[in-house]
């Protein structure tokens, strides 16, 4: 598998664990009864790629205007992810004179895309007095005539986290008669395809070896952008056994009292290593970091020498696509010795 590939099947692996993980924390009561926002659930919204194809048709969920015919030759295939092909509307009514004509497409949608690209088409290619794309009150794409697969990614700070309002606005020129009376002459679809994507970094201190058998540090997790995530989590694994009990992770300025459990939201995982990862209900902007305090105590013999080596590894995700997910793994090498050397890693005795 090519690296291209790899990187985007664990992208995609951490979302779709993220959204696993959420289910798994609702159904124990660890959240909230229902998620701030589900864009997942939206028409035209393909979650496991964070991709939204936008094309005017009925099951795209659009208001204003009325169907009037399909298009033979779209920009993208009629099997397109989303919500599929793309159909000509006007106003109901089409008059002889100027006339302005508007469809809304309210959604929810993870802030700023990484990608954007858009067409507007006129019937026959129809010269328009304008015709825009409007997102939140701001044009974002114009012409007086048919445009395909134009890059708007500059333009993509017209998007925003929660609600969005996506419009097309067609002005068209006066006709000698009204228009689509026999025959539909006049017409616009839009097609849009967005991609969001939120770079998860994720940094940590390396303690080293264990200088007791409480180890204790912070790692933080960082929103790179340029989309928001609308939940996130946080972790870690020690490839070692040898744990009096499970990892403890927890926002930083948490203290831990001696023999408390695991933090609202967190689950923990044995199999060969300790692992635990929590779920945090709120969102994370594009330039917002969070920092977590990890601690776990090492099972040591109660006498005589040992050496233990193992990895630990700090992990972040989130429920938009990561573009770069090797960066949301960061992984350090560790171990527990009796006695303790003055310097340097710890040696078999």
């Amino acid at each position: 598998m090519a690296r291209g590939r790899q990187l985007a099947w664990l992208s995609g692996f951490l979302v779709a664990l993220t959204v696993a993980l959420i289910a798994t924390a609702l159904s124990a009561g660890a959240g909230p009864a229902e998620l701030p926002l589900s864009w997942r659930s939206e028409p035209g919204y393909v979650a496991v790629d964070s991709e939204l194809w936008l094309m005017t048709n009925p099951s795209c969920g659009w208001v204003g205007g009325k169907l009037l015919t399909n298009e033979n030759n779209p920009d993208w295939p009629a099997n397109s992810p989303g919500c599929g092909y793309v159909e000509y509307y006007w106003a109901p009514t089409c008059t002889e004179g100027p006339q302005t004509f508007t469809m809304t497409r309210r959604l929810d949608l993870p802030g700023p895309p990484a990608d954007l690209v858009a067409s507007l088409v006129s019937y026959h290619n129809q010269p328009m007095k304008s015709i825009e794309l409007v997102v939140n009150g701001t044009p974002i794409l114009t012409s007086t005539h048919s445009v395909h697969k134009v890059n708007i990614a500059a333009r993509r700070s017209a998007f925003k986290f929660g609600m969005n309002e996506i419009q097309v606005v067609a002005q068209k020129l006066p006709t000698k008669k009204p228009c689509n009376a026999d025959t539909t002459d006049t017409g616009i679809w839009l097609a849009l395809y967005a991609k969001f994507e939120a770079d998860l970094v994720v940094t940590a201190k390396d303690p080293g070896r264990l200088p007791s058998a409480l180890f204790s540090t912070t790692f933080t997790v960082t929103n790179k952008g340029p989309s928001w995530e609308n939940y996130y989590s946080a972790g870690m694994t020690v490839s070692t056994e040898n744990l009096l009990e499970p990892i403890k992770v927890a926002p930083s300025g948490t203290s831990f009292a001696p023999g408390s459990g695991l933090a609202k939201g967190c689950t923990a995982y044995t199999s060969g290593s300790y692992s635990t990862t929590c779920v945090f209900y709120e969102p994370l902007a594009p330039g917002e970091s969070r920092t977590f305090v990890v601690e776990y105590v090492y099972k040591a013999p109660a006498t005589g020498n040992f050496a233990d080596s193992f990895t630990r590894t700090y992990s972040g995700g989130g429920d938009t696509l990561d573009p770069a997910p090797a960066n949301s793994f960061v992984s350090t090498q560790g171990g527990a010795c009796r006695p303790v050397p003055v310097s340097g890693p710890c040696v078999k005795p």
